[in-house]
Order: structure tokens, then C-alpha cells, then sequence
């Protein structure tokens, strides 16, 4: 993945500017942007779509085809609670149709990773995503260790 820059400049003057977390490109082209929020600004929902579309629009330049527009991914990875189902701590979000379904296009994904739901759990992290969560959140003592150790 490169890395680019996390800037986004307003497109005119009074228009809100933006500063991503960690703003990246795929090798098929895809954007992927992390977003680590400590504290809840009860904002993250509408501020994920906001830097979404961001994101997105600003591929284009003026007079280019709308074909060339890339997938999207941002990723939120958050120390409080924002989603009401208490058993899931990674939710991914997709644009679809109400009734059937179906995916509108795969360019829009949205991922909450909430810390600490996973962190109520009593069992041992299972996936590479649970160890690396635990990892982001300073995990100490034999919890660490068995991040660590494990494969």
C-alpha cells in the first residue's frame, strides 16, 4: 500500500478542510482511510460519511469520466461504544437496496471496529484483526504476550 497524503484542502474558500489519520492506495487503486477516535464526539457517523465522500469526489478532476472512480474503504477504530448491538464489535457498512439486498456497486465500505466491545469478551483474541485491535489498545502483561506469540 502507498501511503498519501492525509490532507483534504476545501474544494472553495468557507468549505470544511479535513486531516485523515492514515490515508492509503492499494495497488488496484482503492483508498483506504483509518480513522482512530478516542473520544466520542457523538459526530462519527455523519463525520465518517463526510470524509467518505471527501475521498471519493475528490478523485475526479474536472471532465474525466466517472468510470474511473476507485472503491473507497474507511476504517474507524474507536475506544467507546457507537453502535447499539453489544455483540459485534466490527460492523461493515454497504450501500444496498432495501428490500432485496443487493450491492448498489462495492465502492463504498465502511468498517467500525469498537474497542471496547472486544475488550469484554473473556476469550482468547481468535482472528488477526482481534490481535491487532488488542495490540492498538496497549495490551499488557500475558495478554500482549499471547498477541505476540501467536501466528
Amino acid at each position: 500500500m502507498e501511503l498519501l497524503d492525509r490532507e483534504l484542502d476545501p474544494d472553495f474558500l468557507g468549505d470544511k478542510y479535513a486531516r485523515l489519520d492514515i490515508l492509503g492506495r492499494t495497488a488496484k487503486g482503492s483508498l483506504i482511510n483509518i480513522e482512530v477516535q478516542i473520544v466520542n464526539q457523538y459526530n462519527i457517523e455523519k463525520r465518517t460519511l463526510f470524509y467518505w465522500a471527501k475521498l471519493y469526489q475528490g478523485q475526479l478532476q474536472s471532465g474525466q469520466s466517472h468510470a474511473l472512480l476507485k472503491k473507497t474503504v474507511t476504517i474507524n477504530v474507536l475506544n467507546f461504544i457507537c453502535l447499539p448491538d453489544a455483540s459485534r464489535y466490527h460492523n461493515t457498512y454497504h450501500v444496498r437496496e432495501d428490500e432485496t439486498h443487493q450491492v448498489l456497486n462495492d465502492d463504498l465500505e465502511i468498517h467500525f471496529l469498537e474497542l471496547p466491545k472486544l475488550l469484554c469478551r473473556t476469550s482468547t483474541p481468535q482472528t488477526r484483526l482481534e490481535k491487532w485491535l488488542l495490540y492498538l489498545n496497549n495490551a499488557e502483561g500475558k495478554e500482549l504476550e499471547e498477541v505476540l506469540m501467536s501466528k
